[in-house]
């Protein structure tokens, strides 16, 4: 994840989500790691859900709804770094790495990564942003 944009101290912040689906369907599928999938699987629900919300007109997710995803969210981060503790005699391998680096920024960075679910002006992605900004590509002729 990308640490440049948080030397910004006067911006609210959120995480750029599609990067960690992508991330998560690796540790996820590729590793079997189930935590991952869960959460990947809980980011779209809760996408889903903030998406009926603003589409009902409403400024924020259910109180129930939101504790029960924080709840979620945190058992599934604990999961994950359960899941890749630190071996007693070596160094983590690639793939403990990445499912141990996955888990910890979701720890760290959790109010980043869920502004999306307890502030509805934030979207999931960014998507729509960097498409307005990005150059189009002019094909060779």
């Amino acid at each position: 994840m990308d640490r440049c944009q948080f030397a910004y101290d006067k911006a609210t912040h959120a995480i750029y989500l599609a990067h960690i689906g992508r991330e998560c369907a690796e540790v996820g599928m590729d590793w079997d790691q189930g935590w991952a999938n869960d959460m990947a699987a809980l980011r779209r629900e809760v996408d889903n859900a903030a998406h009926a919300a603003r589409n009902k007109g409403r400024s924020r997710l259910p109180r129930r709804v939101l504790a029960a995803f924080n709840a979620r969210y945190d058992e599934l981060t604990q999961a994950g770094l359960a899941a890749n503790r630190h071996p007693i005699d070596r160094m983590r391998d690639t793939l403990e790495a990445a499912g141990y680096n996955l888990a910890a920024a979701l720890v760290k960075l959790k109010p980043e990564a869920t502004r999306f679910a307890t502030d509805l002006t934030v979207p999931f992605t960014n998507d729509a942003a960097e498409s307005a900004i990005r150059m189009t590509r002019i094909s060779p002729r």
